[in-house]
């Protein structure tokens, strides 16, 4: 199993496993783990009202970081001594924590909330979004740095120290007062792991300029694309919130994406590790077709593999997990699973387009693809209930892996004939 899921990481004179798993997979791992205990902690109807207080934050976040953990990666492996690296870090960190004010100030007291949701818990909970954003911009910041300089094993230590944190301190509120814990544990842990991201990082907020050639420019196509990349994987949940779904429906749902992240998550995690040393290869005038094809025929075949369980095993694994309570997320998970071999291509597309320095043609793909998902979220959800979610991100899936693929040939294709 490890040397079938090294596949290209050897490249990197890394045991190539620990690292896959390492850089994001146990941060993954510990979510889903969070999120079913809080399926079996809380009611369906408050795990709904959780899932909408949860995807707000998971927008909100992306436009906080205003694309600077990306443009972090890619532009600290680029970069020519330490001391550039640092300043670069310090000064990002200190813009990316004064914008992330701004967006949380605008999600926690404007209408906002009122137009997404009429359960008054979330209007009451959503100003916390503005200790939550800023910490967690500071956080995912710290960790592209040590992602650009090849930290992988500090990185992978202290991602998976913050992600177990973060369960305790979450699952602990939970356990005392209920949805209303579960969102207080989740501002107190985001403070938790920003100390930590600091002092490991030695990181020093401060104004210090010198950003290297194409810097904004990549932070902001690189903001549009994980904007339109979440809306992907949350406007299902907001959709039904603002369509006035049952919140217990919502639970359903909820349950089922959580599953569904954890069966994509060896592809996730495999291309957030190879990515700086596919920035590296492409710097130095390499020829990526055939690691593009090796990756992409192994993570599809997994994306296979892992589609069949979803649809034949894991329904019979949740009710032992969790109960029969949530037997309604089971046509989620069966048809959200069938786009398991899609996701895997999404992502090995995704990768290479930004290592090969194309971030406003990524931006382009997910535009396109994240206004077909809103679209067919809204379309089917009127239509056919919540289940049209669940195949608007499955059509979505589909779409989006049919253009980034075919991005990736063409340009593959253009590099070869220079």
């Amino acid at each position: 199993m490890a040397r079938w899921a090294a596949f290209e990481l050897g490249r990197m004179g890394r045991s190539g496993f620990f690292h896959v798993l390492g850089a994001q997979g146990i941060a993954r791992i510990v979510t889903v783990i969070q999120g079913l205990i809080l399926a079996r902690i809380l009611t369906r109807e408050d795990l709904g009202r959780y899932a909408v207080f949860s995807s707000v934050l998971a927008i909100g976040g992306i436009i906080s970081q205003a694309g600077i953990p990306s443009a972090l990666s890619r532009f600290t492996t680029l970069a020519n001594s330490d001391y550039q690296r640092d300043r670069l870090k310090n000064s990002a960190v200190m813009i990316s924590i004064l914008w992330s004010l701004i967006i949380g100030v605008v999600l926690g007291f404007s209408p906002l909330s009122h137009l997404l949701s009429t359960e008054p818990w979330i209007w009451r909970v959503l100003p916390l979004s503005l200790i939550i954003l800023p910490l967690g911009s500071l956080t995912q910041a710290c960790l592209s740095w040590l992602h650009g300089m090849n930290r992988l094993k500090r990185k992978s230590l202290l991602e998976s120290v913050s992600s177990i944190s973060t369960l305790v301190i979450v699952l602990g509120g939970a356990a005392v007062w209920e949805v209303s814990g579960a969102a207080l544990g989740r501002a107190i842990a985001v403070l938790a792991s920003g100390l930590l991201l600091v002092v490991a990082t030695r990181t020093k907020p401060g104004f210090h300029g010198g950003y290297p050639p194409g810097f904004w420019r990549y932070a902001f196509f690189s903001l549009l694309s994980a904007s339109f990349s979440t809306m992907i994987h949350t406007a299902d949940t907001l959709v039904l919130s603002a369509l006035r779904i049952d919140s217990g429906i919502i639970g359903d749902y909820r349950v089922a994406a959580m599953v569904y992240m954890g069966l994509s998550m060896i592809p996730s995690a495999a291309m957030h590790t190879v990515f700086p040393s596919l920035v590296r290869s492409f710097g130095e005038g390499q020829d990526l077709s055939g690691r593009y094809r090796s990756m992409v025929i192994r993570l599809v075949g997994y994306g296979i593999g892992m589609g069949v369980i979803g649809i034949f095993v894991v329904p019979q694994v949740v009710v032992v997990i969790i109960g029969s309570k949530y037997a309604g997320s089971f046509p989620f998970i069966r048809i959200l699973s069938a786009g398991l071999p899609f996701r895997s291509l999404v992502l090995c597309a995704g990768s290479m387009i930004l290592a090969m320095g194309k971030p406003a043609l990524n931006f382009a793909l997910l535009i396109i693809s994240g206004s077909v998902n809103i679209a067919l979220n809204i379309g089917l959800v009127s239509r056919i209930g919540a289940e049209g979610a669940a195949w608007a991100t499955l059509s979505t899936e589909f779409l989006s892996a049919m253009g980034g693929t075919a991005a990736v040939v063409l340009m593959l294709r253009g590099k070869q004939s220079e």
